[in-house]
């Protein structure tokens, strides 16, 4: 799981059944660096941080609303790419498993479907090394993500109803499918070359990786003119300005941009409801402990 502000974490796959952790666990990786490594994801944590001083529900509502076909789109991808290389016996079963509209539950599945139909998972897909597809998948995600959001909360006192009509008028997911459509499957397998041809002959890094998005994001930003995205080169000058201004009408405002911005290894852990099965088969006195 992965919670805004807090790490990758894995629960004991013992316990939850998980025949390919390491795949959860690219899952919830994406969702960090979207939240980590774009402006709309620091934006979300600055705005739960920002409620602390002045009430902003509906900033956060669209915040978090106009971003979850994204997250939950590029962290599918990133899961079941993973599991089709590790597991490919299981690849056909975990998406057939994934919650759906169809069945009442959430559009996981959809989301899946539009990111397979645009850069497919098949055969071909298994044999690239370094998993080029998806990169440019999370590249496509990370320019989705990468509004001028916090240039805009820079350029003027904040008010929650005017901003949140900013947010929604430039929304993530409504981003991700302009550029998708515009571009199409043809273009982003030409992508996918263009990221196994730059990792043919060196590992890929956070670094190498956060430039490649920005070089992809550009090829992928040509086929929808009018649209931009705020390179992540800029990010931590952008969430400083952003600060700035917020703390001019509100002093007590504190955020700490660096750590925001900075990705946190993963954490291994026990389930909440593993502790609560064992709670209710044993009694535990913690004030006898201390624990």
């Amino acid at each position: 799981m992965y919670q805004a502000g807090g790490q990758p974490t894995l629960y004991d796959p013992v316990f939850t059944s998980q025949t390919v952790p390491e795949a959860v666990l690219r899952h919830e990786e994406v969702h960090q660096n979207l939240g980590r490594q774009t402006s709309h994801g620091v934006l979300t944590l600055m705005l739960a941080r920002l409620n602390d001083v002045v009430d902003a529900p509906q900033s956060r509502a669209a915040c978090a609303d106009t971003q979850w076909y994204v997250q939950e789109l590029g962290a599918t991808y990133a899961e079941l790419a993973f599991i089709q290389r590790a597991a490919p016996a299981d690849f056909s079963a975990s998406i057939q498993a994934l919650p759906s509209a169809a069945k009442d539950g959430a559009p996981y599945r959809e989301a899946f479907d539009f990111a397979n139909w645009l850069l497919p998972l098949d055969d071909a897909a298994r044999a690239e090394p370094s998993d080029p597809r998806t990169l440019v998948i999370g590249a496509l995600c990370s320019c989705s993500m990468s509004t001028g959001c916090l240039r805009e909360l820079a350029s003027a006192e904040f008010d929650d109803a005017r901003f949140a009509a900013w947010i929604a008028a430039n929304s993530p997911d409504m981003r991700l499918e302009q550029i998708a459509r515009a571009a199409g499957p043809t273009a982003f397998l030409g992508l996918a070359k263009v990221a196994a041809e730059r990792f043919s002959e060196v590992r890929p890094t956070q670094q190498l990786a956060r430039t490649l998005f920005d070089d992809l994001s550009r090829e992928m930003l040509a086929y929808v003119p009018g649209l931009n995205a705020e390179p992540l080169t800029a990010l931590e000058a952008q969430a400083l300005a952003a600060v700035e201004r917020l703390q001019k009408t509100h002093p007590e405002f504190s955020f700490d941009v660096e750590e925001s911005v900075h990705p946190r290894g993963p954490l291994f852990t026990e389930s909440p409801d593993k502790r609560k099965l064992i709670e209710q088969q044993f009694d535990f006195d913690d004030l006898a402990t201390g624990n």
